[in-house]
């Protein structure tokens, strides 16, 4: 029998990979007075802190400052913390470091949190499949496409959010590959992947609608779940969508409750 082995990189490995990393940074953020590079602790710190000295190391004339996120593992959910006052990070350009040994998870609550404060720079790209679309293949959206060329959806996409990149692809795999070669995202967000086993995602938010839970429906043909409602396990968050504005807290923990018989421990249900 064959023995399987891991790549396992050595000190010079991880050394050149990080080098790398600095020279992208210096590329793309050359034109930047001021560049924020927050590193989750602890270990996205310490990387953060390595790749601050490869910059300085290269004369890199930008003026970095060095953040740290404090994040609970256990319960991303819980206020992130941070002894620089965030709001400052208002229009300016951010490079979020973390390690990402396990899933990534805590990666993607920090990008949501860097998101809510508006910034100069931060690149994130939607991917998704373009449905009904007469083009075919991987397709960045540019301003000269219509809907016939993309798809409606992402067609909005690209016109109400400025400052991302959107493409088409029904190959996943590829247009992924495509992106991170052209584009450098920190973030990819992919529409209706929940199902797609060639894709492995970070973070899995599954939504359902008020008026119509999966929870109430059944698999086809006599509903139109594409998978047994135990399938839901895999996602890190269930969010109901399209809720009544007056919806009661007894309502909510109702609705809660009927979800967490089937869910994983830590999947978290907002409705």
């Amino acid at each position: 029998m064959q023995k399987l082995s891991s790549l396992i990189l050595d000190n010079n490995d991880v050394n050149n990979k990080l080098a790398r990393i600095a020279f992208q940074i210096i590329e793309e953020y050359h034109n930047e007075k001021e560049l924020f590079l927050v590193g989750i602790s602890k270990n996205g710190f310490l990387l953060a802190k390595k790749i601050n000295s490869l910059l300085q190391n290269n004369s890199y004339e930008t003026n970095v400052q060095l953040i740290e996120l404090k994040i609970n593992k256990k319960d991303p959910f819980e206020k992130i913390e941070s002894d620089f006052d965030l709001l400052k990070l208002k229009n300016k350009s951010v490079v979020l470091i973390d390690d990402v040994l396990n899933s990534g998870k805590t990666l993607i609550y920090a990008t949501k949190f860097i998101l809510d404060i508006p910034l100069s720079n931060f690149k994130t790209a939607v991917l998704s499949r373009g449905y009904k679309r007469e083009t075919k293949g991987f397709v960045l959206l540019n301003e000269n496409h219509l809907a016939i060329d993309v798809g409606d959806e992402p067609l909005q996409y690209f016109q109400k959010f400025k400052n991302i990149d959107v493409a088409v692809c029904a190959n996943r795999v590829k247009g992924i590959t495509n992106l991170i070669k052209s584009n450098t995202p920190e973030v990819i967000l992919l529409d209706d992947a929940f199902q797609h086993r060639k894709v492995k995602g970070s973070f899995y938010i599954l939504l359902t609608k008020f008026d119509d839970l999966f929870m109430d429906d059944f698999l086809l043909p006599m509903g139109r779940l594409r998978e047994r409602r135990e399938g839901a396990k895999r996602a890190d968050v269930i969010l109901v969508s399209k809720c009544p504005e007056n919806l009661t807290k007894e309502s909510q923990k109702l609705i809660k409750q009927k979800y967490r018989c089937c869910l994983a421990e830590q999947t978290k249900i907002r409705v």
